[in-house]
């Protein structure tokens, strides 16, 4: 996403993900509205959209980020916060080149965690009705960066508190129920300790720029309107899909305890007909190529019981991002303090 000379990007194996936006009063975002700082009117300007990006469970990223108000004269601190959490670190922008992250670090220095996009992992509330509490910096399903201004100052050794780096825990309720996927750490190990070491620090507690860049799953933003290319068709079936209308026809099930709608019940016939879905958790495929139908025969789906059960397991793309460490050991993350 790009907003007052700001940008921030998913990238998977070196390429940057296709960005969607979608109205604010239409999505469903964990963060606050990215906004840029205009430093002479103290005004914010306001992105008016959500931007999203379509992810998958194994995928392994790097966040690139970058300014274009940058300079050696005017340098700036970013961090970055993956699912509302970061690792203590930031990095230097002198200039407008962007910079790279594909990693948490320990406290240690001595661990990268790579990220990858994964399930979440739920876990149980007493009332799923509550509202999302946010964090206080960045959300779930979400990546941040917050940019502050900065002035370089000689090189301090600074404490890192010791922290785990896990992927979080999602609250199974009514507001969380579109966050399919959250960040999940490869660990890495074969690095010595080193020193934490500030060599910049920041120029007020508001930062200059604030950049939320939100992910879920492909078929979330198909239902939402997004054209997405490897998604052309809903994940579920309805007269409304292009090519099946005419030939499926709405059918209503009577529900055991209720009573009908209408006192006169007529069972509708059914053709089996050939069509290209979406496989999901709202799909059911109920016949078999092996029973050799005839196309054209007609059916009663009411009394109707597929001769053979089979179970269908889904595949999924596993994308392996080639990491390369020349980038990190060139230009290492530096560490502040929290105040």
């Amino acid at each position: 996403m790009r907003l007052d000379g700001f940008q921030l990007e998913v990238l998977v194996n070196g390429q940057p993900l296709e960005e969607y936006n979608l109205p604010i009063n239409e999505s469903n975002p964990t963060t606050d509205s990215s906004y840029v700082l205009d430093e002479s009117t103290r005004q914010k300007t306001y992105s008016d959209d959500v931007t999203y990006i379509a992810v998958k469970p194994e995928m392994k990223y790097s966040i690139r980020f970058s300014s274009s108000r940058a300079s050696m004269w005017s340098p700036l601190m970013a961090y970055v916060y993956v699912d509302g959490e970061y690792d203590y670190t930031y990095r230097e922008i002198s200039n407008s080149s962007p910079r790279e992250k594909d990693c948490f670090w320990n406290n240690t220095l001595s661990k990268k965690y790579f990220f990858k996009f994964e399930i979440s992992q739920l876990y149980e509330i007493d009332n799923p009705e509550i509202p999302l509490q946010r964090k206080p910096y960045g959300g779930l399903g979400a990546i941040s960066v917050y940019f502050y201004k900065a002035r370089v100052i000689p090189q301090t050794p600074v404490y890192i508190p010791n922290f785990s780096v896990n992927q979080v825990k999602v609250a199974e309720a009514k507001s969380t129920c579109g966050i399919k996927f959250t960040t999940a750490f490869e660990e890495a190990e074969g690095f010595s300790n080193r020193q934490a070491v500030a060599t910049m620090e920041r120029q007020g507690d508001e930062p200059v720029a604030v950049l939320h860049l939100h992910y879920r799953p492909a078929t979330w933003l198909s239902i939402r309107g997004c054209n997405l290319p490897e998604i052309d068709q809903p994940n579920h079936l309805s007269p409304s899909v292009p090519g099946l209308l005419g030939d499926v026809k709405p059918y209503s099930f009577n529900i055991k305890g209720e009573e009908p709608q209408s006192p006169t019940v007529v069972k509708t016939k059914y053709k089996i007909i050939r069509a290209a879905v979406i496989h999901s958790d709202n799909v059911i495929e109920v016949t078999d190529e092996s029973e050799n139908r005839n196309n054209n025969e007609v059916i009663d789906l009411e009394n109707y019981t597929p001769k053979n059960k089979r179970t269908y397991t889904k595949e999924v793309d596993v994308i392996e991002l080639l990491d390369s460490d020349e980038e990190e050991e060139e230009n290492p993350s530096k560490i502040l303090r929290i105040e």
